[in-house]
Parts: C-alpha cells; structure tokens; sequence
C-alpha cells in the first residue's frame, strides 16, 4: 500500500515572475517551479501588466509543481503576492485595462489634488504610509482624472492577490498586509477607512473583503481544479509577500528579517501604530504592525558587478573575492541603481563608487559593493529605531556568508541565513495550512577585527549620501 503524504502549495506572484512550492509536514521543499511573468516599461516611467499573464503564469507553476508532488496529496492553496499595484475590473470581474505595477510612477501626478481634498499629515498619521505617489490609493486618483471613462465602468479595486483570489474561487478576497499597502486602510483596525475614502468620494464598497490570513477564501472553480488536476480544493488567505516571508522567518520583538533579494526589504515589528517616516503595515493579527524600509537595488546590485566588473564570470568569485580582507583605503559604494524618485534619494545622481585609486582591485570592488548595500540595511535599521538583537535573512543573497557577515559586523550583530530563498511562496504555503515551525538557519556573526573600521567607513558613507542627496 502507498502512502500519500500531504503538501501545501504556496503561491508568490512576484514583480518579475510567478513561483510556486509545495511543501510537506516537516516544511520541506518536495516540489518547485517559476515562471517569468514581468511588467512592460514604458519610456515615460509607465509601468503595467496584462493581469491574465499572472493566471496563466500561476496555472503553470501550480501544474508542474502538482505532477511532481502527486496531486492526491494536495491538501490546499495559499496566495502572497507583491502589494501596491492596481488591477481595476468591471462589474463582471474583467479587468478594465492593464494592471499599473507598483513600479509606476503616474500617482505623482495626482498628489497636489488628493492634498486639496485632504491633509496629507492626517492621511500619513491615519495609514502609516508616508505622503507618495507609489501607493495604489494615488493611483485610482490618476486614472479617475486622465480615465474617467475607464473609472466610470469599475466594479472593484484589485491587487494581485485578490485578483487571483477572483479567479480561482470567483470572489475577490484581500487580508491585511496588502489592504495596508494601498495607502487606503486604517492602522487603527487594519479595515478600509471609510472616512478617508468618503473624502475622495471613492465608494469602499469598490474595495474587497478583508479577511484574515489563513481563513479560507473559497474552493478551487471545478474548471480550474481540473485543468491542474487537484480538483476543488481550498484556497486560503495568504497576504502581501514580504509580510508573509517575515512572518515564516520569525519575526518578533527581538527578531528582524530582511529579504535579500533583486530589492531588499528590512521588516521590523512595532507595538504600536506610531508612523516613523517611512511606511508602516498592519501585520497578519489585528493589533500588529510592521515597520518596513526597502532597499531597492540589494540583489541588483550584486548582479550588476557580477554581469559588468566580473563579466560574468561567478558569483562564487564575488563572494571569494569580498571575504579578502580589506584595504584601508576601499572605496565606498552608493547602490543607488534604480529610478531614486521614490526611495528618498531625489536628487541623487544615480549609482556612485567614491573614493577609486590606482591601486583599487577588483577585490576591493566587490567588498565596497556587499558593504554598500550593507550600509544601506544599516541606514534604514537606525532610521527605524530598530532594536532587534537578530536579523534573519533570506533572498539570493542569503547563500552568500561573506555579504552576510559584512552586514553582521555593519550592525553589529548577529545575522542569521534561511536555509530557503523564497521565503515568501513559503509564508504562502504555510497560511493554507502547513505546518509552522522554525526555519532552518546558520549564524553569521561580526567580524570584530573590522568592526571600528566598519563603524566608521559608515559614518563617512552617510556624510557622503547626504551630499549625494543635497543635504
């Protein structure tokens, strides 16, 4: 007799791809796949997706990872995905025009008017999010001004969650984390702040339902369920993907977690809903908060040296090269490589390696590079008031210990690695039912040989970063 041994799959709709997992009691990988499914930019800093490619894309990871684990043993379905973008359908549920990702820069063209109609201090104090064109809020503003047509014809506010939630079930189902990232919920209750939507005249019954993560959002459409072969299974609330990938890596009040991923993304949990400058989340339970600061090019910026100062030759030789101990005089690196407008770096002229001599090498090229992003997790931890004793770290860039360790001696603390990258198709997995329990993880601690020199390259890398910003 063969015994079939239950899995849950996890379900991450990233900015650049999909991936599934499926995961058994003792959280273990049994099965994984990934498909790629990246937004379109446009030159004018438009950036959109066609929101049909995350359900063909998600049907196709969910079906590899189903033939391989068997599809018996499927118990159910948990969804995470990236936050902030806006899927707008129709009565019927149709999307009315493409998704505008979260990357899109056009809710800045609106901001001026949502001050006129309310107080930008009150809106920050009342949803933690700082005063920005990037939250989905900004967003349905731009399109009620320069689409009214389009406007006219909604029936819901989407985010990718919640529009995979209406395909797969036929209801369109939020949770917390990502009603708190649209810059249109309350940190109070973690609900929809009617009041500050009755100011906007948007109707909140444009909004989903909010439930909590982990509550059953429905059951697999039969159609569905038998196009991937597990039949009408449950589908569970998961939430937006960082908060998930944090909530499986531990955080606590003496726990922090940080996804070293393409971007980074520094979580830290706060006890109370105090905005600090930067954006503040309901977490999964009511009365929970996060913190959080990104780094928006970590992971990138690794791969940028690798593709161009080591013309691809290895990350293996990144890593070989950044554990030489250092020169005195290294240069210091500022991964300002993406778009600045939105990452507190307005005026910074983009990416900077500071101080380069004749006798820079290539080893001190990739320790400045590891130690750049390392100061920026540095930059935010003080920024935040962060008083963890521990960080946590999962991402690509987790496999590299020499990074890790630079980061450790930056803080000054211990730096733990996930034995898993993709934390938060793993936080996915976890809120349709699997069992949660601690991560597998090997400590990384300061180098305190380096540790003053550490402390004050920093100083004098902050003193620059202000200049670079016009401070």
């Amino acid at each position: 007799m063969i015994t079939v041994l239950p899995v849950w799959l996890g379900l991450d709709v990233g900015t650049t791809g999909v991936r599934c997992l499926a995961v058994d009691e003792e959280l273990r990988v049994v099965a994984s796949s990934y498909a790629e499914a990246p937004p379109v930019h446009a030159p004018d800093g438009r950036v959109e997706q066609d929101p049909w490619e995350w359900v063909e894309a998600s049907c196709h990871v969910i079906g590899d990872v189903v033939d391989e684990a068997g599809p018996s043993s499927v118990q159910a379905l948990g969804i995470s995905s990236q936050g902030i973008s806006l899927i707008p359908v129709d009565r019927r549920g149709a999307p009315i025009r493409h998704a505008i990702s979260w990357l899109d820069e056009r809710g800045a063209h609106v901001m001026d008017d949502l001050a006129a109609r309310v107080d930008p201090a009150d809106v920050v104090a009342r949803t933690g999010k700082p005063w920005s064109g990037v939250y989905t809020l900004p967003k349905i503003m731009w399109m009620r001004r320069f689409e009214p047509e389009n406007y006219e014809r909604v029936g819901a506010f989407l985010q990718p969650m919640d529009w995979l939630h209406l395909c797969f079930v036929g209801e369109a189902v939020t949770d917390r984390t990502l009603a708190s990232a649209s810059m249109a919920a309350s940190l109070e209750d973690g609900l929809w702040d009617r009041d500050l939507l009755d100011a906007l005249e948007i109707d909140s019954d444009l909004f989903p339902k909010i439930r909590q993560s982990g509550t059953e959002a429905g059951v697999l459409r039969r159609e569905i369920g038998e196009r991937l072969g597990v039949g009408t299974i449950p589908v569970r609330v998961g939430g937006q993907d960082q908060k998930l990938a944090a909530m499986v890596a531990g955080i606590g009040p003496d726990v922090a977690t940080l996804c070293l991923g393409t971007s980074g993304a520094l979580e830290v949990r706060a006890e109370a809903p105090l905005p600090w400058g930067g954006p503040l989340f309901s977490f999964l339970e009511p009365g929970q908060w996060v913190r959080e600061a990104a780094i928006p090019t970590a992971g990138a910026a690794h791969r940028w040296f690798v593709r161009t100062v080591l013309a691809g030759e290895s990350y293996d030789l990144s890593d070989e090269l950044a554990a030489v101990e250092p020169a005195a005089d290294a240069p210091l690196f500022f991964p300002r490589l993406s778009d600045p407008s939105e990452h507190g770096w307005p005026h910074a002229p983009g990416g900077v390696m500071w101080g380069l001599g004749l006798g820079t090498n290539r080893a001190d090229l990739a320790r400045c590079v590891y130690e750049g992003v390392a100061f920026e997790v540095g930059d935010r931890w003080r920024r935040m008031g962060a008083e963890a004793e521990t960080l946590r770290v999962f991402g690509g860039g987790a496999r590299s210990e020499p990074w890790c360790r630079v980061i450790a001696s930056v803080l000054g603390r211990p730096v733990e690695r996930l034995h898993v990258a993709e934390a938060s198709a793993l936080g996915a997995a976890v809120s349709a039912g699997a069992p949660r329990m601690p991560l597998t993880s090997r400590e990384v601690l300061p180098d305190e040989s380096v540790m003053a020199w550490e402390e004050e390259r920093f100083e004098h890398w902050r003193l620059i970063a202000a200049r670079l910003d016009g401070g």
